[in-house]
C-alpha cells in the first residue's frame, strides 16, 4: 500500500471521477486504501458559485460535480475537484524558484 498520493495519482483520480469510475475501483487501480482516496477527494474539491444550497448529491460519494449527468443544467453550487490547475501552479512556482 502507497503512503501518499502523487500528482500524477491525483490527475488520475480526477480522470476517473469524471468517468464514473465507483471508489473501490480507484482504490484498486491505484493500490491504496478506498478512505485515502475519499479523504483527498474531500480535501482538494473546490466549491463553485452557486444560486442555491449544495446538492445532496455531494454528501456521500464522489463528493463533486465532476461526473454528474446534471452538472450542466444544475444551478446549485458546483463543487469540482481540479488538480490540473494544481499542477500548472507548482509548475509556475518551481520554475519562479529557479529563476530567483
Amino acid at each position: 500500500m502507497k503512503k501518499r498520493l502523487t500528482i500524477e495519482d491525483r490527475i488520475l483520480i480526477e480522470n476517473l471521477l469524471k468517468l464514473n469510475y465507483k471508489l473501490k475501483d480507484i482504490s484498486n487501480i491505484l493500490v491504496c486504501e478506498s478512505s485515502t482516496i475519499s479523504r483527498e477527494i474531500k480535501k482538494r474539491r473546490i466549491t463553485g458559485k452557486g444560486i442555491f444550497k449544495e446538492c445532496e448529491k455531494t454528501q456521500r460519494f464522489p463528493y463533486v460535480c465532476n461526473g454528474c449527468s446534471n452538472k450542466t443544467y444544475c444551478r446549485k453550487k458546483n463543487i469540482i475537484i481540479t488538480i490540473l490547475k494544481l499542477k500548472r501552479i507548482i509548475t509556475i512556482f518551481l520554475n519562479f524558484l529557479e529563476l530567483a
